[in-house]
């Protein structure tokens, strides 16, 4: 993990995320970008990482998000870990 950078990670519930709105304007345009942004810094020892609890009626496409946000995880776990 960076050095003495505290990380705040926000659970944010989305409902009706396998819809197109919430999928292109909410989860992908939004939260995903700041996600790969390595979250909102708030000082310069602080930042917020939003990791979404996805909520939909369509269980393919939510296990599809699901599997996308789960390899975004991955890769900005990655990244914090690195000095």
């Amino acid at each position: 993990m960076k050095k003495n950078v505290t990380i705040h990670k926000v659970g944010i519930i989305m409902n009706g995320v396998t819809g197109r709105m919430g999928t292109n304007q909410h989860l992908m345009r939004s939260i995903v970008e700041i996600m790969k942004q390595g979250g909102v810094q708030v000082t310069p020892s602080e930042l917020i990482i939003p990791d979404p609890v996805l909520v939909g009626r369509n269980e393919l496409k939510l296990q599809k998000l699901a599997n996308g946000i789960i390899l975004i995880k991955q890769l900005i776990n990655l990244y914090l870990i690195q000095d």
